[in-house]
């Protein structure tokens, strides 16, 4: 108490003084740390734009990397499936073709019957067949839908290949009931047999012939 009673004025001056000093460094300090603290609140609500934009760009390169990955597997699978539905459709365009085959050759249309002796498979009669060729158009419902080629081709003995007509039959050896190359092609080896007369006398004459036949799906385009 003593020392302050003897200050004397310019001492109490400067005391003041640098209390003053103190006082502002010290306000100085806490409105930086108010304006660091609104600056770090203010980068955690609102982020850089930046940022935030290459952000959602490698979300969106993500988003199409996976739906294109996921668009080839299922071209791939659907290849696949198709595939095999293709091989499928083959098959039974073959089966069907061949099964068509054997049945033309042993229908009543066709077949020998017993005209040549004892009944007999895979033997068509080729009077009764060139009777057809004369009547196709009578005949479309025998083969039905699908059949789009019936031909009757001798192969023994080897000759030059000659279309059958009403003209030039019996001298011939290919008979053609229909003709397309569209479809499965199957065959069958048969007996071809027909009435020959000899010195007035008629006797049975029966070569090796294969019947084709082509098969296709209806309801492809």
């Amino acid at each position: 108490m003593m020392k302050i009673k003897n200050a004397s004025f310019g001492d109490i001056r400067g005391i003041r003084s640098r209390d003053l000093i103190y006082s502002n460094k010290l306000a100085n300090r806490k409105r930086s740390t108010r304006i660091l603290a609104s600056v770090i609140r203010k980068r955690e609500i609102c982020p850089n734009p930046k940022r935030s934009q290459l952000k959602i760009q490698q979300m969106v390169f993500m988003l199409m990397a996976i739906t294109l990955f996921f668009v080839l597997v299922g071209l791939f699978l659907f290849a696949i499936k198709s595939g095999g539905i293709k091989e499928e459709a083959m098959l039974l365009e073959e089966e069907n073709a061949i099964g068509f085959a054997e049945k033309l050759a042993n229908s009543p249309e066709f077949s020998c019957g017993n005209s040549f002796g004892t009944s007999k498979l895979n033997c068509i009669d080729e009077d009764k067949v060139m009777a057809v060729k004369k009547n196709i158009d009578k005949f479309e419902d025998l083969w039905g839908v699908g059949i789009t080629n019936i031909k009757i081709i001798k192969i023994y003995p080897e000759e030059e290949i000659k279309e059958c007509t009403s003209e030039n039959y019996p001298d011939c050896n290919k008979i053609i009931l229909k003709e397309s190359v569209e479809g499965f092609s199957a065959s069958s080896i048969i007996s071809l047999c027909r009435k020959e007369l000899f010195e007035g006398e008629s006797y049975d004459k029966c070569e090796i012939a294969r019947i084709l036949v082509n098969y296709k799906d209806w309801r492809e385009k």
